[in-house]
């Protein structure tokens, strides 16, 4: 294993090689990082958990990280008392880091998405994007802003689905900025089978959350 939990630290990769664009990753066995920190901007084919992986949470850096995800999306198929839940983050920055579902890809019940809003004054949110015919099953947590940060929209476009396993939880603001709250969006033909939270403000005159 690496010295750091980057994913360009080709030290955590069998054959002391980062991932590329299109490639399928398998993940399993034992780990010293159950925390890792995506710093890449890749397009994977899918990200597959064996039976015997760890419960793993990727964090997507806010510095314009982002993860894209184009064939089978996310597959989990870890053991012991679950699936275990795979967990992905993306934080806010200068640039937020972004994680996209496009055409077929799928992410499973077993994972949860959050987004995070800004934390200081003008600080970007990140991203959230569901395209073509992407299907969610699992949590997915959409935090807005804080302390003057701007908030987030998750998107579903194309004819993605949300679906009846689903549940989306938008946050309200804790400042009084346009655009703080947490926002949960769906265009076109995408549609939503599951369950939603919207939650208010925290002070008078700030905004709650939105689908």
């Amino acid at each position: 294993m690496g010295a750091s939990p980057l994913w360009s630290d080709a030290g955590n990769w069998d054959g002391l090689t980062v991932p590329g664009n299109g490639d399928a990753l398998w993940f399993g066995g034992p780990t010293v990082h159950f925390e890792s920190v995506f710093d890449l901007m890749r397009n994977f084919a899918s990200l597959s958990f064996g039976a015997d992986a760890q419960a793993f949470s990727m964090h997507l850096q806010g510095s314009g990280a982002t993860l894209t995800l184009a064939d089978a999306g996310i597959l989990n198929g870890s053991a012991n008392s679950g699936p275990f839940s795979q967990d992905f983050y993306a934080d806010a920055g200068s640039v937020g880091g972004s994680i996209v579902f496009r055409d077929q890809a799928l992410a499973t019940r077993s994972a949860g998405i959050a987004i995070f809003g800004g934390s200081v004054l003008g600080a970007v949110g990140a991203k959230a994007s569901f395209e073509g015919q992407s299907l969610v099953e699992g949590s997915l947590s959409v935090f807005a802003g804080s302390d003057g940060g701007y908030g987030v929209h998750a998107l579903f476009s194309g004819t993605a689905v949300a679906a009846v396993s689903t549940g989306i939880a938008s946050a309200g603001a804790d400042s009084a900025i346009a655009g703080a709250e947490g926002v949960a969006r769906f265009e076109g033909d995408a549609s939503m089978a599951g369950s939603a939270t919207n939650n208010p403000g925290t002070g008078a005159g700030f905004r709650g959350g939105r689908l």
